[in-house]
């Protein structure tokens, strides 16, 4: 028995590429079948599950491969299901399992729990909280280790392991681990990353330790830095699938209809900024920040207005959507909820994703900065016809715990809203003419991009 958990042993080794170091920056939510990461019936919190993990890592493998492509003067796929394709060799398809397996070990000795009190100011928490009062009964990682063994299921090509080793260590970098994952929790710091037995000496992986380890030095450089792992793992893909040289300055016509990481390309369908936090701010004014950047009222704070002012020319429904809520309002005397913001049509049932996300850094120095990242698609764009956005205008009250009397529900589109009445900027209006609905998506995308930033830099201060 002795002897074969031996050769067990050795052929596990054998088979690890990687072993990750990560420890927790901000506090990780998870989920379980209910998408509640704690459960008061049982008195237990859902941990972390490498499902939901893989999922990310194929993202972001999707959106390298894409950079690659257009790096190397290829071209792109038309829709996100044929890049997926292509990858299915290495991450699996319903014909065949991925080549590679991931195990994640919770140091449970170093975990500590928050309840959501703690995170009260956090919009996005007083969001899911809502209702039901269990739902506000929430707990949270936070300062707890964790170790990620990458592994081989079946024979690997050095190309390969590297594009997969890369792809994950991007993923774990910008998305993290468990939900909200957009809005900064679950964000992770990358201790250290030890070879597996095949890599010990090998030159393309310890160069990706010493970026790694370089990255967390200082925030002066933290940009370059990140671009200089996005660029490692491009190099890598492209090897991976025989693409050849890259293309200096790649400038391209059309705007892609998924979202690809390539940096330093025209237009900039990736954006990066790095913004330093000062010493005096901890992880839950962090969150509050981040929170508050994509909210509709800090937008018209910035232009002075009043929260309840109209709002439909701040177009926060680049931030994802369905973008609605149901709050109270008073009609005929009654407490009624009735819906307000922004959905598709009928013909559209369907969710998108915010385009714009947020990592949280921890450097060497104790310092944090956070990492705010968007993708340009045409996605979007393609869609922008079928957005409606429903405003409520009200009355003064005449009952408690209502916004105001109903005066008047109106449903317009967003594509002639925008034509009627412009796009607020942190600065002004944009107007814009009938037409190219790909240049008006990326003049909504900028006029967010810089909203969010104004508003997280005003709320450090």
């Amino acid at each position: 028995m002795s002897a074969w958990s031996e050769l067990q042993r050795h052929i596990s080794a054998e088979d690890l590429i990687a072993e990750i170091k990560i420890a927790s920056v901000t506090p990780i939510r998870t989920g379980g079948y209910n998408s509640r990461p704690y459960s008061p019936e049982l008195g237990l919190t859902e941990r972390p599950r490498t499902q939901a993990l893989k999922g990310l890592w194929r993202w972001w493998a999707r959106t390298i491969l894409g950079g690659a492509k257009i790096s190397a003067n290829q071209n792109l796929p038309k829709n996100l299901y044929e890049l997926d394709k292509e990858i299915s060799d290495l991450f699996g398809s319903t014909d065949s399992s991925s080549k590679f397996t991931i195990q994640l070990i919770v140091d449970e000795k170093g975990i500590s729990y928050l309840k959501s009190d703690l995170m009260r100011n956090v919009p996005r928490i007083k969001l899911v909280s809502m209702g039901e009062e269990q739902r506000r009964e929430r707990y949270y990682y936070t300062q707890t280790s964790i170790i990620l063994r990458a592994r081989r299921i079946k024979e690997l090509t050095k190309e390969e392991a590297m594009f997969g080793l890369s792809s994950l260590l991007i993923s774990l970098f910008f998305s993290g681990i468990g939900s909200i994952v957009n809005r900064g929790f679950g964000k992770l710091k990358i201790i250290n990353l030890l070879p597996g037995p095949r890599f010990k000496n090998d030159k393309d992986l310890n160069e990706l330790k010493k970026i790694l380890l370089e990255l967390y030095k200082t925030g002066e450089e933290i940009t370059s830095k990140i671009k200089e792992l996005i660029k490692k793992s491009l190099e890598y893909a492209s090897s991976y699938k025989g693409y050849g040289a890259e293309i200096k300055g790649v400038s391209i016509d059309n705007i892609p209809p998924y979202s690809v990481l390539l940096p330093d390309c025209s237009p900039p369908i990736f954006r990066m900024e790095t913004i330093l936090v000062p010493g005096n701010k901890d992880i839950s004014q962090i969150l509050e920040c981040i929170g508050k950047s994509t909210m509709k009222t800090e937008w018209k704070n910035v232009k002075g207005m009043p929260p309840r002012s109209v709002g439909k020319n701040f177009h926060t429904w680049i931030l994802g959507l369905p973008r609605y809520q149901s709050p109270p309002y008073e009609e005929k005397g009654k407490k009624v909820h009735k819906l307000t913001g922004y959905t598709f049509d009928k013909s559209e049932e369907t969710r998108r994703q915010s385009p714009i996300g947020f990592t949280v850094l921890k450097l060497d120095s104790g310092e944090y900065c956070i990492v705010i990242y968007g993708f340009l698609t045409s996605e979007y764009a393609q869609q922008l016809s079928k957005i409606e956005h429903t405003g409520i205008h009200v009355d003064r009250r005449h009952i408690s715990g209502v916004i105001g009397v109903v005066k008047s529900v109106i449903k317009t589109d967003v594509y002639n809203d925008i034509i009627r009445g412009g796009i607020e900027t942190p600065s002004r209006v944009v107007k814009v003419t009938p037409g190219d609905t790909v240049s008006i998506y990326q003049k909504c995308f900028d006029a967010a991009y810089d909203f969010i930033k104004e508003i997280i830099r005003g709320c450090l201060r």
